[in-house]
């Protein structure tokens, strides 16, 4: 391959939340946990660990059919939906991304935005702790993202609708356009801006949501 065929990456920058060490259980979800089956300090041949947990655990992807009764799960998405261009939008001190904060955004045409919070800055977002007070999206919002023509949403909050919100209005909103969600980042070190992100979900079968490892390559 000659060197004209390559891009250079001048940053990768992890915007993933480590499972087990910042990772965020949501109430009633089955919690992450890692168990030593064998272990070389026990005289054991080899290292063993089993893992239990969601599949919404850590940073990952909401499919539409996580609530949509026929809404397409991860098998309905290409490979190509997970590499995207994507705007980093900062939402400084707000307490809920509203409408008129989604409309000023300049998103990627079928990119993906990706919104910075207070989740991030006060650490919230990768502490290992949940907070029911936490900088959600509103439903009105997830329109305005919607109507914007993106592939993807993310937040910087194992969620993103408000804790206890009846009908999951920001969920609904994007999962009725086949908008995936991306959820459980931490952008705390990422500048505003444009990026490409890179967020491949686990290779599971037939689920509604699995988890990422996701990336910001700074071109």
């Amino acid at each position: 391959m000659s060197r004209g065929m390559v891009t250079e990456i001048k940053k990768i920058i992890d915007i993933s939340v480590a499972l087990g060490a910042g990772s965020i259980d949501y109430p009633g979800d089955t919690p992450y946990a890692s168990t030593s089956s064998c272990s070389l300090k026990k005289k054991d041949p080899y290292n063993l660990t089993g893992l239990a947990m969601s599949a919404h655990s850590g940073t990952h992807l909401d499919f539409p059919s996580h609530f949509l009764k026929n809404g397409r799960n991860i098998d309905g998405f290409p490979l190509s939906d997970f590499i995207l261009d994507a705007v980093v939008a900062d939402m400084g001190g707000r307490e809920s991304i509203k409408p008129e904060d989604a409309g000023r955004i300049t998103a990627p045409p079928g990119g993906a935005i990706l919104f910075k919070t207070l989740n991030s800055r006060t650490g919230r977002s990768a502490n290992g702790k949940f907070y029911k007070n936490f900088v959600y999206m509103t439903g009105e919002a997830a329109l305005v993202c919607a109507d914007k023509k993106v592939k993807l949403v993310g937040i910087d909050y194992i969620t993103l609708d408000r804790y206890g919100e009846a009908g999951f209005p920001a969920h609904a909103a994007l999962m009725n356009k086949n908008i995936l969600i991306l959820e459980g980042l931490n952008l705390r070190s990422v500048r505003p801006g444009f990026y490409r992100l890179v967020c491949f979900p686990l290779k599971l079968k037939s689920v509604e949501a699995a988890p990422v490892r996701a990336v910001l390559v700074k071109e």
